[in-house]
This record gives structure tokens, sequence and C-alpha cells, in this order.
């Protein structure tokens, strides 16, 4: 498949959902010979123009989610005693491009360059914050995008939300895994930036209303588990691309590590999110009827 709309512009977007495979699909689809993705999977333009907007604890006023700082952040995580490694793994191009993109001040220019090596290939932007953007950030896109296919991946809600929880205490805070009490979890569990991300109900009412059915595709996180071939099948047709299989496609890929959910945090997940199950299990069947019926036996 090429991109022929004459201006540099992603063929799809994967918004989501965070801690939904959407790294594992990020590294499948570069090794396609008819795509192009990005050096770094979340290049998150659209959540800095349109920063998400999350409840305070009043339910009555709203506050924007802080934008981190990618050059910033990226020095962070810079590891010196890997230099050679680097060295190895980016070439000249990959270089320029990451410096583009860290330093670049962000516009409509600007993003479309970062795909300008797609040289025809597929290529697409997967930032999973985008399935927590507004009404008026998914308008903008359809309407900067407008022929742009979206990819919406779903897991299991409690699975999902004790994954985000582990990654975020453990990873972006540095807690050490015996530091996390069920209280600092479930205190994390109600944040509402969690609740946002595992909220699945309104972030699929919104973006259907403003993408076309043949061009918004939602997929499930079991099936990566379950049949990772024919999902990437599934993925590639919705896309135009040609049936392939890269090798390693079973391997996990950011995995958060969790353990178990320890039973107490479980039944509270799943008190969370029944009702919303409920709904999803008549509308959508299949793997939702599977997450309604967990959480049901949990909170008996």
């Amino acid at each position: 498949m090429t991109n022929d709309r004459g201006q540099h512009a992603p063929d799809f977007l994967g918004i989501g959902v965070v801690r939904g495979g959407t790294t594992w699909l990020w590294r499948q689809l570069a090794q396609h010979p008819d795509a192009w993705m990005t050096p770094v999977k979340e290049l998150n333009y659209f959540t800095r123009r349109h920063p998400i907007m999350v409840a305070r604890p009043d339910d009555k006023t709203h506050r924007a989610e802080q934008q981190p700082n990618l050059f910033v952040q990226s020095l962070q995580r810079f590891n010196p005693g890997k230099i050679s490694h680097y060295l190895q793994t980016y070439s000249l191009d990959s270089v320029r491009w990451r410096w583009r993109f860290y330093r670049g001040r962000p516009g409509p220019k600007w993003y479309r360059s970062l795909f300008e090596a797609a040289g025809g290939r597929l290529t697409g932007d997967i930032t999973p914050h985008y399935s927590g953007l507004g009404e008026t950030a998914v308008r903008e896109i359809m309407s900067f995008l407008p022929d742009v296919k979206i990819i919406l991946i779903l897991r299991d809600p409690i699975d999902r939300d004790w994954s985000h929880v582990v990654h975020y205490l453990t990873y972006n805070l540095g807690c050490k895994r015996d530091e996390l009490t069920t209280d600092r979890i479930l205190s994390h569990v109600h944040d509402p930036s969690t609740r946002l991300r595992g909220d699945y109900l309104p972030m699929l009412d919104l973006w259907r209303r403003y993408v076309p059915p043949a061009r918004f595709r939602v997929m499930f996180f079991d099936d990566i588990q379950r049949r990772p071939v024919e999902f990437l099948d599934e993925i590639h047709e919705f896309l135009g691309l040609s049936p392939f299989t890269p090798p390693g496609l079973i391997t996990k890929v950011n995995a958060s590590g969790a353990t178990a959910i320890p039973a107490e945090v479980e039944r509270h997940l799943a008190e969370l999110h029944l009702p919303a199950l409920e709904k999803m299990a008549q509308e959508m069947g299949g793997y939702a009827v599977a997450w309604r019926d967990r959480a049901r036996l949990l909170v008996v």
C-alpha cells in the first residue's frame, strides 16, 4: 500500500487503550515490508495540542493533564552504558528524525515532517493516550486527517487498570514492588487519569460519532494473547497491507511485569467496572461477555 495523498500524513492512528497491546502492534507493523513506523512510538501530537482533561475530586471542574517534556524525558531514559548499542542500532537517519521530533516546534508542518521517511509506505501514529481525547480534539483530527483509519484495542478493564497501576507506580514513580500497599494501589486506581483510560463506553461513543464505521476498527487484547497471527492478519487487511507474519510475533513487549492482582483490588475493580461491562456485553458480545461474567463472580 502506498500513500498517494500528496502530503505526508499518517494513514492510521492507533488510539489505545493504554496498556492494551499498542507497543506490540507498533513493533509488528514496523517489520512489514510495505509499512514504516516512526522510530519513537508515541508522538502525542494531538494530546499536546489538546491536553486531556480529567475530573477534579469535586467532579464539577476539570484540569488539564500536564504534558511531559519529551526531550527531557528522553535524556532521563538515556543509559550511557548502552552507548555502543545505540550506535549500532540507530542509523544517521534515525538520529536526525529523533532530533527533529524532540527539538522541533509541534505544529501541522512539523507533524507531517515526521512521516517523510515513509516514502509512500503505509505509516501511522500509535499513541494510546489519544483514546482519552475530548470532542474538540477528535473533531480536529478528523478534519486534519479526513481519510485516516482508527484502531482501538480494548482489554478486560480489570486487567488493564491493574497493569496501568503497576506500570505507573514502578516505572514512572520508581516504587519498589514491596511498597505497593493495597491503599496505595487503590488510591491510584481512583485517580481520574486512570479512570479515564479504562472508561470504554464514552470513548467508543465519541470516536464512532466522528469516524465512519469502515474506518474504525475495535480489536481485543485477548486475541493478541490467544491468536496473534490472526489478529495481525485482521489488522493488515483493515489497513490494506498484504499478509505478513514477522519473526518473534508472539514475544511480549512492554510488559508491566505485574504479578497476580490481589483479591481485594480485583474485587474493587470488578465493582467499578461491572455497570459498564453489563452494557458492553449486551452491545458487543464476544470477549465483553467473558469480562462481565468475571466481574459478576467477583462481586458476589
